[in-house]
């Protein structure tokens, strides 16, 4: 009977110690790095993992000229993402960007691109859809009399990896 009675303590005793030494037992992951390539996606905005900016004709190449501040100063382009074939990027993104300009802006793979200048803010804001899954996801900004700044593109609200867990 003084076992039984026991139990509850002792049981006690060992939460005690795990919660203890749980404090000072490190636990390590292995994450992928941030990149264009990955089919993790650390962020909802892209072009916090894109590539450098590029030209407009190449986003790829990483020649933008960019200001002390790091925005581009010229008219640029920049690619987001490698989808490898891979449906995880289909489905309607948004973007933004301030431009002084009314910029052009183009999304390579992309259909249904809109977009409006505001021309009180310079705020260019849009969606494009990909419902066809690309090679890759790029954007570029022409016309842009000196760059554009706080550039954004954000991935689908609807967006579900198929990445295996």
């Amino acid at each position: 009977k003084l076992c039984w009675l026991c139990m509850p303590l002792l049981l006690l005793v060992c939460v005690w110690i795990l919660v203890q030494c749980a404090h000072s037992i490190p636990v390590g992951t292995v994450l992928n790095t941030i990149t264009d390539f990955q089919r993790d996606i650390w962020f909802t905005d892209l072009v916090k993992q894109s590539r450098r900016f590029g030209s407009a004709k190449a986003p790829w190449d990483g020649t933008a000229k960019l200001g002390q501040d790091g925005w581009p100063i010229e008219d640029f382009g920049v690619l987001l993402a490698t989808t490898s074939g891979i449906p995880d990027y289909l489905g309607e993104y948004t973007f933004s960007a301030v431009c002084r300009h009314n910029a052009t802006v183009t999304a390579k793979s992309g259909n249904n691109l809109q977009y409006k200048w505001n021309t009180g803010t310079g705020l260019i804001t849009g969606s494009v859809t990909f419902d066809k899954v690309p090679g890759l996801i790029a954007v570029a900004f022409t016309n842009t009399k000196n760059g554009c700044k706080n550039v954004t593109f954000v991935m689908p609200k609807n967006y579900t990896s198929t990445v295996a867990g």
